[in-house]
């Protein structure tokens, strides 16, 4: 599957929405790894709970949360654990309305999702004084 400017931008949001500074680094907990595995931001990766391959999902916010690789690649994003992080997270049934969205036929136009979560990657840097932590 080809990785487009908006994953890369996206992925970026996902590890970084909920990150905080540790020691001067930015870091995050794996969703999936019951919160208990905090990692430097770079080396965690976006994992989704539907498969990106969905388009109409690929790049909701409610579908994706940071983990770690080995609960990403080897454990296939264990989408069960995946599921109840994103209903505690999202509220209850989030998963549910992923599956139900990750059916529907949409089209994208990328560039529009790549801008639109550049800017939100760039304003959140900028609010948290974070220029200093960019990893890219």
């Amino acid at each position: 599957m080809k990785i487009t400017k908006a994953d890369t931008w996206f992925s970026r949001w996902i590890r970084l929405r909920d990150a905080w500074e540790s020691n001067g680094i930015l870091v995050n907990k794996c969703a999936t790894f019951g919160g208990l595995k905090v990692l430097p931001c770079k080396e965690l990766e976006c994992g989704h709970y539907m498969s990106r391959r969905h388009t109409s999902t690929r790049y909701h916010e409610h579908n994706a949360m940071p983990q770690c690789t080995y609960e990403n690649r080897w454990k296939h994003g264990n989408p069960e654990k995946m599921a109840r992080a994103l209903d505690k997270k999202f509220g209850a049934g989030t998963a549910e309305r992923m599956e139900l969205m990750s059916r529907q036929v949409v089209k994208l136009d990328i560039n529009a999702v790549s801008d639109h979560y550049r800017e939100r990657v760039n304003a959140l840097i900028k609010e948290n004084g974070w220029e200093a932590y960019k990893w890219w």
